[in-house]
């Protein structure tokens, strides 16, 4: 049985840490198998175990068959664990795969969190740029709720004219 199947298998027997050691060891063995980043993130995640799983996103970010969700899941790991620049390179690999023809507002929200984990990691002019981006989209006022066009109110004040 492969390192991966007894991971599995560990974890369908609810012993979670002996399935994180065994997604680990996999993982060892062949990084380019992206199933493997989808079960030991999150496991990591759940067990609290925060610095392992950014540890392994950042490797992760290194592979080239990333699909979108998988990206949104490095990102969330690696923001929440302060590791801004990385973060900034998972939110901009999604928006260059997966977001190039879409000027939506999740384009817009990703620029934006792009500006925000700039402007944390010090990278004021990273910052000015994503921001700078962001305020160039065009989009559609339907995409905007009537909650978040007056919760952005007081620091967009363009937004709320979009009703």
């Amino acid at each position: 049985i492969t390192l991966f199947a007894q991971g599995r298998r560990e974890y369908g027997q609810r012993n979670y840490e002996s399935a994180l050691h065994k997604y680990q060891r996999a993982w060892r063995y062949d990084t380019s198998v992206m199933s493997i980043t989808n079960e030991l993130i999150p496991l990591a995640v759940r067990l609290g175990k925060n610095q392992v799983a950014a540890q392994y996103a950042e490797m992760a970010l290194e592979m080239d068959n990333l699909d979108a969700q998988s990206l949104d899941r490095i990102a969330n790991t690696l923001e929440k664990n302060d590791k801004h620049a990385a973060a900034i390179k998972a939110y901009r690999k999604k928006l260059a795969t997966v977001m190039e023809d879409t000027k939506d507002g999740s384009y817009l929200i990703h620029h934006v969190k792009i500006g925000q984990l700039a402007f944390k990691a010090g990278d004021l002019k990273g910052a000015a740029a994503a921001f700078d981006i962001a305020s160039f989209i065009n989009v559609p006022p339907i995409s905007l709720t009537p909650a978040l066009r007056q919760a952005s109110a007081p620091a967009c004040p363009s937004l709320t004219q979009l009703a």
